[in-house]
Order: C-alpha cells, then sequence, then structure tokens
C-alpha cells in the first residue's frame, strides 16, 4: 500500500507541474506583453516537483502540513518558472501567496503563532536590505517571495532557508565565473536558489540549526 500511495503522490506531483507553465503566463500578464513561455526541460521540472512532493509525504505525517507543503512547492515552482523565464517575479504569486500561507499557518501552524509574522517580517526585511545595498542587484520579487516564505515557515526556520539559499547561489555563480560562462557582473536569477533554499529548511531547518548551534557550545 505504501509504494502505490508514494506512485500516486509522485504522479500527482507530475500531473500538477505539468500546469504551471500556465499559472507563470497568468501571473506575469499584467507585465509582459503576449507572454509566451520558452521551451524548457519540462521532464526535468515536473519531475523536481514529483520527487519534492514525495519528500514532504514522507517527512510529514499530518495530512495538512502535507498538504501546506505541497502548496509551498507549487508557490516556488511557478516562481522559479517566472524568474528563469521572463526575470521576474510577480506580485500577482508573491502577494496573494503570502498572505495565504500567513493565514493557513496561523490557523494549522504547529509552533508559537508569533513565529509565522516574525518570519515574513524578517525574511522580506532580510532581502529589502540585501537588495537596497546591491542598487539593483536583487528585484523586489524575491523579497516579497522571501517574506511569503518566512510567513509559510516561521522563525527561525526562516534563517536557515536564506544561509542555504545564499550559500547555493554564491556556489553556483562562482562555478559559471571560473569555467567562463558568465562574467563577474552577469546578473543571475536568484528564485531558483531561494526556492532551492526553503524547500531545504521545510525539510531540515530544525537539523540545520542544531548543526549550526553545536559550533557554540
Amino acid at each position: 500500500m505504501a509504494v502505490w500511495t508514494g506512485i500516486a503522490v509522485g504522479l500527482m506531483g507530475w500531473l500538477v507541474a505539468g500546469g504551471l507553465p500556465r499559472l507563470a503566463r497568468f501571473t506575469v500578464s499584467q507585465l509582459v506583453e503576449n507572454p509566451v513561455f520558452p521551451r524548457f526541460n519540462s521532464v526535468f521540472f515536473q519531475g523536481a516537483v514529483a520527487a519534492a512532493f514525495l519528500l514532504v509525504f514522507g517527512l510529514e505525517e499530518s495530512g495538512t502540513d502535507r498538504v501546506i507543503g505541497w502548496f509551498f512547492i507549487l508557490f516556488l515552482a511557478t516562481a522559479v518558472l517566472t524568474d528563469l523565464a521572463y526575470g521576474l517575479i510577480p506580485d500577482r504569486l508573491t502577494i496573494p501567496g503570502g498572505f495565504f500561507f500567513l493565514a493557513v499557518r496561523l490557523l494549522f501552524g504547529e509552533t508559537t503563532l508569533l513565529s509565522y509574522p516574525a518570519g515574513w517580517l524578517i525574511g522580506g526585511a532580510v532581502l529589502w536590505t540585501v537588495a537596497r545595498l546591491s542598487r539593483g542587484g536583487m528585484g523586489g520579487g524575491d523579497v516579497k517571495l522571501a517574506a511569503a516564505s518566512g510567513g509559510c515557515l516561521g522563525w527561525p526556520d526562516i534563517a536557515a532557508g536564506l544561509v542555504v539559499s545564499v550559500f547555493a547561489g554564491g556556489l553556483f555563480a562562482v562555478f559559471l565565473w571560473v569555467s567562463g560562462a558568465v562574467g563577474r557582473r552577469t546578473a543571475l536569477p536568484f528564485g531558483p536558489f531561494l526556492a532551492v533554499g526553503f524547500l531545504t529548511a521545510w525539510a531540515w531547518a530544525e537539523e540545520l540549526i542544531r548543526w549550526y548551534l553545536s559550533f557554540f557550545p
């Protein structure tokens, strides 16, 4: 039964991911004239979403937490699509998503209620500060994505997600620069790395934080 349930969950993630390009086009339709989604590796993308669905299914015992986790995956995946395709993460996605996750977490959250508003504020404030200091190196969509994700993850999990995002993005940028694929001033979309960091935090924030604190006995 467990095997068939896993297959069903993975298939659900695969099928739902196939419709995300349409959602991505809708979210940018007010900002991009005649948005045509470019060709991309749909097999890899749908496989990644299906794997993330299975990860959440395996980690969470509560049906409510699983559903919230799946919605969070779809939210992050849509942001990745719009960022890679159009270089933006639209308000049509991040603002409704932020209010949705904050409201759901306040109703069904596992930690203290203040954890989720704190995550929402801190996630947005940290990236807002980075955006100001970078002078255009990071967009407002990244800031709102971090705030919305903070409302879903809560504090201190959002901190773990931001650290993983910066680390992953930095490593990838260095790799591309060393390989000669990009120059030092080439702008790279940060949305995919935020998605990786926030999904990692959903799954293993507690372990990451415990590991970090172990260096300060």
